[in-house]
């Protein structure tokens, strides 16, 4: 009971610190609620005018009072896909201007408000799972020989293969997000007598089931990626072949990665 006692004033301390993090003029926050604020100048002082922000709104800090209230500035909107016209709005609404470098509208945030209806932005975790196709594998060669005449060389090749991936994405911000991956690849591999030790008389492709880990990195749905994974080939061939169970690392680019409960809107705000 005396451990159970601890654990609940250590998260309860946790919960504390987190609540009363002062705010920070170098992060990037979030509206968790609809939020209406009055509108004032770059020193403070109210405009005879407010507004109602949506929740998931970005904003920034521009200057904090000796009183502890802020003055924030909404981020920028950029488009997406061919809608500027609609970014262009909400910028004009929010901001005053369609200048990204500066904003022409401030807001008068009290510390009590910001407390209730505002978070930090963080990195966020969700699942994501996909296809991809790797279209160079690098197999390295070793010191071992087979029957004192096929040896190990390493390997530089492109066979075709086709991965089902499943993992996690991590959303670092709206332009950038990083994937880690796990699957099985079906791979058809260029085999020779040389790499069968004389099974097969001519140049064959071979079928095999490949498990595979990935690390895929996307900068505004441009994808690239690192693989890894262990060739498994069946039939005679695949049992006598010298790079059977031996890691090969690949690249590939062009992904279908996909993030269940996805959405898109007419404009969006990117990290600063």
């Amino acid at each position: 009971m005396k451990f159970l006692s601890l654990i609940i004033l250590f998260i309860a301390t946790l919960v504390s610190v987190n609540a009363q993090e002062k705010p920070d003029r170098k992060a990037l926050y979030q509206f968790i609620q609809p939020t209406k604020l009055t509108q004032c100048d770059s020193l403070g002082k109210s405009i005879d005018a407010s507004q109602v922000f949506p929740s998931d709104y970005d904003f920034e800090i521009f200057s904090i009072l000796p009183t502890g209230d802020l003055i924030i500035d909404i981020v920028y909107f950029t488009k997406n896909g061919s809608n500027q016209e609609g970014a262009d709005k909400l910028n004009l609404k929010f901001r005053g201007t369609t200048d990204p470098n500066k904003a022409e509208l401030y807001y008068l945030m009290p510390i009590s408000i910001f407390n209730l209806a505002a978070e930090k932005e963080q990195s966020k975790w969700s699942i994501s799972f996909g296809t991809a196709s790797t279209l160079l594998k690098y197999r390295p060669g070793s010191g071992k020989v087979f029957q004192n005449k096929y040896p190990i060389n390493s390997d530089i090749g492109n066979d075709f293969s086709l991965a089902a991936l499943v993992g996690l994405q991590l959303s670092v911000n709206s332009s950038v997000n990083e994937y880690f991956l796990f699957g099985v690849n079906y791979t058809s591999i260029k085999m020779t007598p040389q790499t069968t030790q004389g099974v097969l008389t001519s140049d064959s492709n071979v079928g095999a089931l490949t498990p595979t880990v990935a690390w895929v990195f996307e900068y505004k749905k441009i994808q690239l990626g690192l693989f890894s994974g262990l060739d498994m080939p069946t039939g005679a061939a695949g049992k006598s072949w010298v790079y059977k169970g031996r890691p090969w690392f690949g690249l590939g680019i062009g992904f279908s990665i996909f993030k269940p409960g996805s959405s898109s809107s007419d404009a969006k705000q990117p990290t600063k």
